[in-house]
């Protein structure tokens, strides 16, 4: 009884085995599927090479590499895009194959970001008497020292106003009247920028001289900014005809 019992026990543990043994073989036979699909490669030819700062209107050629791991022939389409360059085209490639592909693009300007500004202004009233020198033949000390008369005053200010008013600096208002300003105020922008470090630094000065009630004002503002160069992105992107997708892509800056 003691034997038949052990005949028993052994028969189990072989038949727990090969059932072991069909149910890992049945795991690495549904494992190995997914393989059969295939897969596509997608990456620069030389990542090392990339360039991470560009020359404004120099040409460039950045290549990249297709590689078809696919089990049939596959059709596939690219798009290039950065912000002065946009291109796209499609290919075939069999099992097995490889494509190399070279693209020349030419950045055309430096892109800023706005880091940080700030705005100032203010309005005064210009006394021709005291702010200004008027050109004519007038004796400008008398007028400087204030020895006029109410009659001089009034054909002063009929006369055109001079370059220079003590107050604002060099204002550069010419050949202009009061009352042609009554009419039209005067506006001018002055410009100035300037890079440093590669933070561009910015100032627009806008005046505008104009009558109020027979009185001449003087409007000024002044709006500061500074831009800090922003980064661009050159990226690649591959689509394939079964609708899968790939990406690569890298950063650079463009100089002036």
């Amino acid at each position: 009884m003691a034997v038949e019992g052990e005949d028993l026990v052994l028969k189990a543990v072989i038949v727990a085995s090969i059932a072991g043994i069909l149910l890992v073989s049945g795991l690495v036979f549904f494992a190995e599927k997914p393989s059969e699909k295939g897969f596509t490669e997608l990456y620069f030819k030389d990542p090392d090479g990339l360039p991470s700062s560009l020359q404004v209107n120099e040409s460039y050629t950045i290549s990249f590499t297709v590689v078809s791991h696919e089990k049939n022939p596959v059709d596939y389409v690219y798009n290039v895009r950065s912000p002065s360059f946009n291109d796209s085209a499609s290919f075939s490639l069999s099992p097995g194959e490889s494509k190399k592909i070279d693209v020349g693009f030419t950045p055309r300007g430096v892109d800023w970001v706005l880091s940080r500004s700030r705005s100032r202004k203010w309005r005064d009233e210009i006394d021709l008497t005291e702010d200004s020198w008027i050109a004519r033949s007038f004796d400008l000390e008398s007028i400087e020292a204030g020895n006029t008369t109410s009659s001089l005053i009034r054909e002063l200010h009929n006369l055109p106003l001079s370059h220079n008013v003590r107050s604002y600096g060099s204002i550069l208002f010419t050949n202009v009247s009061l009352l042609e300003l009554g009419e039209k105020p005067l506006r001018e922008v002055y410009y100035y920028s300037d890079l440093n470090n590669g933070i561009l630094y910015r100032i627009v000065d806008e005046r505008v001289l104009f009558v109020d009630n027979g009185s001449l004002f003087l409007d000024r503002s002044i709006r500061e900014s500074w831009f800090n160069q922003s980064r661009n992105r050159f990226s690649v992107s591959l689509s394939t005809d079964s609708g899968e997708s790939y990406d690569i892509h890298f950063w650079y800056r463009v100089r002036e």
